[in-house]
């Protein structure tokens, strides 16, 4: 007997000391107030879910490995929201009202697996918001207000990320260069956004992917992926095998044409995707049709400029029109067989216009426009011809504006030598409002009768204003008498009768002063206009005042009658109350 009581006591003991240690490592976890906490050896779970929370709880314990916070008030994350938290593996936050997440929130979490932050009120992910996550492998941002993603948002697990989230969102681009590079993915996304278009050949990385959503987007069209063609496409989960890729792409506004006979062809059961376009197909279910009724057609060029002639260091613009289907898209080739782009000198536009900001004698010739799509192709010439101006030197001026556009005059040189000052057009005498112009006389070119400058405008918009004049002797006056003197010859041009655009004949200082009269007279309407305007406005701001005070007037007549209303037809119920009070006392007395 005491043998077997010695041999119980030092079980005993044993027993206890255990029980004194799980107390009290369970005692030092720290666990939130409302929050349920489990310490399943070796991991530490706290579930505050449906809590109230307006904030992620500062008193969580660091050495947390699950961490619940979801169905609460919660606003903003802040990284001391997570600091020092390195054993946490699974966070979710789901169903919040998170709008902002400061950088480096989650900075310490270098071991987090999934992130679930889904309906939420995200609306932008920049680079340095989930920096440090350098081992996660699920992201959910499903169910919130996206309509921004950096290229860098995902940049440290991009070859640990295998399930990405973002449907449900306000998504027009996807940062598909960084999509490209993950891996590592095995379920894409990306449905019920506002996608309008998907890069060919992104996916041709992502040899794990074995899902990918894009239903209910604004896809037009879906290009075939190099991807697709190594492993077998399937539209639905149901019966496809594990090494298959499910492509989801209902609800999109599918154009039906040549470009989706590769989707057409996959293998799938039944479903209800629909053609939103062509007319023919509208409306029809995509798998009923036959893959002979996808079809393109070529390009045809409708309007393009035939020939154009401009002076040296002018702007010039060729158009090019096409239709088609799919829609065409439009190229250049210079004189010399070169493809044009977009360079300081030119300017290629998506409607196939392209622009030479200062033309030069080099760009003359043939230049073709090339419409090409799915179909096929077509071209047109549009001939461009540069005619070298008297007063254009590059070297004096060598980056024009568009705006800058020289003096269309021809000058008739002869011999290839160089032009002196005297056979070129020279302005001088500049003011706010005149100059003085002198060029050569054109007599020996038979059939000159009137000459046009042009000239521009810094106080509007108008780009280009023309003056004209008559040709004649430039020896003699209008009245046929010799003129002696250069200085009678030149014509003083005047900016106060131009603006509108007029055209004036000039046929001698009689003229000018004429047109300097007439720049007085329209001055002085513009000023008796204007005072016009002014008393009309003030009488009708009068009249407004008056219109207000009438109206205020009314206001308050209207309101004391209401109160005399309201108190007379309060003293007739009063009055009516009475009386049948007094017929009932009289009642009960007689009774």
């Amino acid at each position: 007997m005491d043998v077997s009581s010695s041999s119980v006591c030092p079980l005993l003991v044993l027993l206890l000391v255990l029980l004194s240690s799980l107390s009290s490592g369970s005692s030092s976890m720290l666990c939130p107030k409302r929050c349920t906490c489990q310490n399943l050896l070796p991991s530490y779970t706290v579930l505050c879910a449906k809590t109230g929370l307006l904030f992620v709880p500062p008193n969580i314990d660091r050495q947390t490995a699950e961490l619940r916070l979801m169905d609460n008030f919660i606003t903003t994350l802040r990284h001391r929201d997570f600091a020092n938290m390195s054993s946490l593996i699974h966070l979710t936050l789901s169903r919040n009202t998170i709008s902002q997440i400061r950088p480096y929130a989650f900075a310490d979490l270098q071991d987090l697996h999934a992130l679930h932050l889904d309906a939420n009120r995200l609306t932008v992910l920049d680079d340095a918001h989930f920096q440090g996550l350098v081992n996660l492998r699920h992201l959910i941002l499903a169910n919130n207000q996206l309509h921004s993603i950096s290229e860098g948002a995902f940049q440290d697990f991009l070859e640990t990320l295998e399930d990405l989230d973002l449907s449900y969102n306000n998504l027009v681009d996807i940062p598909w260069e960084t999509v490209a590079l993950l891996v590592s993915v095995n379920t894409l996304s990306l449905d019920h956004n506002l996608i309008e278009s998907v890069p060919e050949g992104i996916f041709s990385n992502l040899h794990k992917l074995a899902r990918l959503d894009m239903t209910s987007n604004k896809l037009k069209k879906i290009p075939p992926d190099p991807l697709f063609l190594r492993i077998p496409v399937y539209a639905k989960m149901k019966g496809s095998p594990l090494t298959a890729l499910v492509l989801s792409f209902g609800g999109n506004p599918l154009h039906c044409n040549c470009e989706l006979v590769w989707l057409r062809r996959l293998t799938r059961e039944d479903d209800l995707e629909t053609c939103a376009s062509p007319k023919d197909l509208a409306g029809k279910y995509f798998w009923t049709i036959r893959e002979e009724e996808f079809v393109c057609e070529p390009p045809m060029i409708t309007r393009h400029t035939s020939k154009m002639f401009v002076m040296e260091g002018q702007e010039v613009s060729l158009r090019c029109k096409s239709i088609g289907d799919p829609e065409p898209s439009t190229h250049w080739v210079s004189p010399d067989g070169k493809l044009i782009g977009n360079t300081s000198r030119t300017v290629c536009y998506e409607n196939g216009s392209l622009d030479i900001l200062k033309a030069s004698v080099k760009d003359s010739g043939k230049f073709t426009c090339i419409a090409s799509n799915a179909a096929g192709e077509a071209t047109a010439p549009v001939e461009l011809v540069v005619n070298p101006s008297p007063h254009f030197d590059p070297k004096l001026d060598p980056d024009p504006g568009p705006s800058d556009i020289p003096t269309s005059i021809k000058s008739n040189i002869s011999g290839g030598q160089a032009r002196s000052d005297q056979q070129r057009v020279s302005v001088s005498d500049l003011t706010s409002s005149s100059a003085t112009i002198r060029w050569p006389p054109q007599n020996h070119i038979p059939g000159v009768r009137m000459y046009q400058i042009q000239y521009n405008s810094s106080t509007d918009d108008i780009l280009i204003y023309s003056l004209q004049g008559k040709a004649r002797d430039p020896r003699r006056n209008s009245d046929g008498r010799q003129v002696e003197t250069e200085k009678q010859r030149n014509v003083m041009m005047e900016d106060g009768m131009k603006a509108d655009g007029s055209c004036w004949e000039i046929s001698g200082e009689e003229d000018v002063k004429t047109w300097n009269e007439k720049s007085q007279w329209k001055k002085q309407k513009e000023e008796q206009n204007a005072k016009n305007r002014q008393k009309t406005q003030d009488k009708t701001e009068t009249q407004n005042d008056k219109n207000v005070k009438e109206n205020e007037t009314t206001r308050t007549k209207t309101k004391k009658r209401q109160k005399i209303d309201k108190k007379a037809t309060k003293q007739q119920k009063m009055d009516k109350r009475h009386n049948k009070r007094h017929k009932m006392t009289k009642m009960r007395q007689k009774w």
